[in-house]
């Protein structure tokens, strides 16, 4: 098990490899025109290594790119334990909206998946800014 220093030191060399369609975090954020990275950039470049740091598998990681059915992008689980949180992620171009008497904000769509399936944490990020909520 890494030490904190060490996970703090490998979650900040997350952002500084070339991984965010051939360059560094932040020189990705500079481009002018870029969208359409909710999968590509925020999924697979952020989110699904940060899950990994934190110790859970690709097998645990439960991810679902199909927002047709009504899913969080993580679901997170521990064999035997179940999912232990939820991760919405939205494109790195948008601002989260965090108002919960919006139905349509990001921060209600991942309340309404976090008491769909009786959990209270969930993490909603847009690549730029990520947010742990306990409800």
């Amino acid at each position: 098990m890494p030490t904190f220093d060490q996970f703090v030191t490998a979650f900040f060399g997350l952002f500084t490899q070339p991984q965010f369609r051939g360059v560094d975090f932040l020189s990705y954020l500079d481009r002018p025109r870029r969208g359409g990275d909710e999968a590509s950039i925020v999924d697979n470049a952020i989110v699904g290594p940060l899950l990994g740091l934190l110790g859970f598998s690709r097998g645990e990681q439960v991810y679902n790119q199909n927002k047709r059915n009504g899913v969080p992008d993580f679901a997170p689980e521990v064999a035997g334990c179940g999912v232990c949180f939820m991760v919405e992620n939205k494109s790195t171009r948008l601002d989260l909206t965090l108002d919960l008497e919006d139905p349509d904000s990001d921060l209600s769509q991942l309340s309404g998946y976090l008491r769909s399936a009786g959990l209270r944490a969930g993490w909603l990020t847009n690549g730029r800014r990520l947010m742990a909520w306990r409800f």
